[in-house]
């Protein structure tokens, strides 16, 4: 089920659990890394194993996802494995192919993003791809899991969100890489620290701009927004992506 402008109260209810998960989880992933010094591994394919539970919490979402929202209730009633059945439903081989060739291409697009910002593409080229291989699962992976393959090209082209779920990654995509782009600004600076070292820096500070994003999808609209705590409801969401 990929969500259109029609259904408003389902994309709210969706993207305010989305909202609130990550706001939960990833704050605790990163001072868990921070305390164990998982964050030195950054840049490394020691780091490979510490993907995984971004992985799986970004699964259980979808999962969870099409279990509560989904609208075809009849599978619920008649099979005694409904909620597995739902899931079968849902997953699309070739699609998910096509999702994994994009993540690739993600991690490709980041790393050639770095080295353009003046990352060492010789001496450095594994830090270099792991750090695009950490990013694109931050903001290529989510979105192309949740919001499909064309909504992925849709941003890449500039095109306004078709609705609050969709701007829940667009934002998240911005923040990310302004985090990595502020934690750059560490790297140069002279106190010896082996936080210091590439990549680490932009990697933590990619985590910590992609929780930001959530924060700030989360204040924007179900706090100031109109149908937030503070704000004045309205009938509809615009669907507009400022």
């Amino acid at each position: 089920m990929l969500l259109t402008s029609s259904d408003n109260q389902v994309t709210r209810q969706i993207t305010l659990l989305y909202c609130l998960s990550s706001c939960t989880v990833l704050p605790l992933s990163a001072f868990i890394l921070h305390l164990t010094g998982g964050h030195l591994l950054a840049g490394s394919t020691k780091a490979i194993p510490l993907f995984i539970p971004l992985l799986f919490f970004e699964l259980i979402k979808w999962c969870y996802h099409h279990i509560i929202f989904d609208k075809d209730l009849k599978v619920k009633k008649t099979n005694r494995f409904g909620n597995m059945s739902i899931i079968y439903r849902h997953i699309d081989l070739v699609e998910s192919i096509k999702g994994i060739i994009i993540y690739c291409l993600g991690t490709i697009m980041f790393f050639v993003a770095a080295v353009l910002f003046g990352a060492e593409i010789m001496s450095k080229h594994e830090e270099t791809l792991m750090f695009g291989a950490f990013v694109s699962l931050l903001t290529v992976f989510p979105m192309t899991l949740h919001t499909g393959r064309q909504a992925v090209m849709k941003f890449m082209a500039n095109q306004p969100a078709p609705n609050m779920f969709h701007k829940l990654f667009y934002r998240t995509f911005q923040f990310t890489l302004a985090g990595a782009w502020v934690g750059a600004a560490y790297i140069p600076l002279d106190w010896d620290r082996a936080w210091q070292a590439w990549p680490i820096t932009c990697s933590f500070g990619a985590l910590i701009g992609n929780i930001l994003g959530y924060i700030f999808i989360l204040v924007q609209h179900f706090v100031f927004g109109s149908h937030g705590v503070f704000g004045k409801k309205k009938k509809s969401f615009s669907g507009k992506y400022n």
